[in-house]
């Protein structure tokens, strides 16, 4: 029997991992050619009785896989899920004992549900159709055999009046409700087996503004009146600062950054939290705020990117040491690295202005036609590179650099750019650095290796400072 108490975790996971095959079939399968699409990597979670945790992030980040992964509603790749489970003796709590989830019989996982519930994103598409709000309810009580007869019928009506609707709403169907109804449907629902845990997959992005306030609402007074836990799913920061003791933000299937709400919304930040947090509008009609606009698109999770998954979009990516140019330069070194590593041809990597009558394409002008001076120029408008770099060893890479391309060598290019612009963040993987007392940061900037001007890291192989010289041909 496992003692809990207020540094327990109710739910925790460790090293939580999903990942999908993404072959077309069989053949592919034999040939060799299946890749893993790597939605959840490596997660570690920790969820107390009592508190709601925030989990947000952009579309496509790992979010509501994450989410079914720990009630197995999908089955986890690697990793482990405990939870503690209430145990009962002559009818009498008795305490706690930790289950793994992900180790559990099909049976046993079963009985589990009646303490690990699911509220769904679409109120349209969660409830089934055919049935009628009092067998939406119901099929939870019939599942487990928790009530038949008139007290499975009072404890419908109990249910429905609990999330805000009239028991009269028992024999309708979803069809004649809206959004915020159907969504307070699903939290009966979900009430319905006294669970202690109720994981929030994005309940309210599917609603008008006004109705999420009043589901977010229900949410809270549920929480106060009946004690539950909540996993909260979203991609808005101001939803989950409205709800979340703790936040957790997630990117590219990893966390880039955990802690309470107010460590959360206080420097320092991780990069990534910063350019969400930049984006919630201030109401005052008056305000002008500094966004940030993160260069590119999320990368694929079929191939992530090496070292801190976010470096290819990082604002404050890390310089090579030997090199002081100002940051959003090198930004755009690092931007031209990036577009010119996954080129196939020289449009792909910039465009001439097109300075001609949109209805005269035939006078246009192919980039593999200007003189070197003004393929150069081209190259450094597209992106936002000065005439000349104020760093002389990085702008003699960077010329020569250009000079391949223009003749036509990509891979040379690419080799160029590779040897003389790596930064640190692409060769090590940030672990989690503690910036308070449960607050943590995931990024090389709070890595003890970096003093704020450079990094100091030790190469496996020659055992030198690997991340401070720079090629120089």
């Amino acid at each position: 029997m496992i003692v809990v108490t207020d540094e327990t975790p109710l739910l925790r996971a460790e090293n939580l991992t999903k990942y999908y095959d993404s072959s077309g079939g069989f053949l592919d399968s034999l040939l060799g050619n299946s890749q893993d699409v790597k939605a959840v990597d490596g997660v570690d979670l920790e969820l107390y009785e009592g508190e709601t945790l925030g989990v947000v992030g952009e579309s496509g980040c790992g979010k509501s896989t994450l989410a079914r992964a720990l009630l197995r509603l999908v089955e986890p790749t690697d990793g482990s899920v405990y939870f503690q489970q209430r145990v009962e003796e002559d009818g009498e709590p008795a305490g706690r004992r930790e289950v793994d989830l992900t180790t559990v019989s099909s049976d046993d996982l079963r009985d589990l549900r009646t303490d690990l519930q699911y509220i769904f994103q679409d109120p349209f598409s969660s409830l089934n159709p055919r049935l009628t709000v009092g067998d939406i309810i119901g099929e939870p009580l019939d599942i487990h055999d928790i009530a038949t007869g008139d007290e499975r019928t009072e404890r419908i009506y109990e249910l429905l009046e609990t999330v805000g609707l009239n028991p009269s709403h028992t024999h309708r169907y979803p069809h004649e409700f809206s959004g915020g109804q159907r969504q307070r449907i699903g939290i009966a629902r979900a009430l319905a087996v006294d669970p202690e845990v109720i994981v929030c997959d994005e309940p309210v992005s599917a609603l008008d503004v006004s109705v999420q306030a009043q589901i977010l609402n229900l949410l809270e007074d549920l929480q106060d009146e009946l004690g539950l836990s909540y996993i909260f799913i979203a991609h808005d920061l101001s939803v989950v600062e409205h709800i979340s003791d703790r936040i957790a933000v997630m990117y590219l299937g990893e966390f880039a950054e955990v802690g309470s709400t107010d460590e959360v919304f206080s420097p320092p930040y991780h990069p990534y939290t910063e350019a969400l947090l930049s984006a919630i509008p201030e109401p005052d009609p008056l305000w002008e705020g500094d966004q940030i606009f993160l260069p590119g698109t999320v990368p694929s999770p079929l191939d992530p990117p090496s070292g801190c998954r976010f470096h290819t979009r990082c604002p404050q990516i890390i310089q090579p040491a030997a090199y002081d140019l100002e940051q959003d330069v090198w930004r755009s070194v690092v931007d031209l690295k990036l577009r010119v590593k996954d080129a196939e041809t020289l449009e792909s990597i910039a465009t001439v202005p097109d300075e001609t009558p949109a209805d005269d394409a035939t006078s246009r002008t192919s980039i593999r036609e200007l003189p070197s001076a003004q393929f150069e120029s081209v190259i450094r408008s597209e992106y936002d590179l000065p005439t000349e770099l104020s760093d002389s060893s990085a702008e003699r890479a960077l010329s020569q650099a250009i000079d391949e391309l223009y003749e036509d060598n990509v891979t040379g290019a690419t080799a160029r750019l590779d040897d003389a612009f790596t930064s640190p963040c692409e060769k090590h993987h940030p672990e989690p650095a503690q910036t308070g007392t449960n607050h943590r940061i995931a990024c090389l900037l709070q890595d003890e290796r970096y003093d704020g001007d450079r990094f100091e890291a030790v190469d496996a192989d020659s055992g030198s400072g690997s991340d401070n010289a720079v090629a120089d041909d």
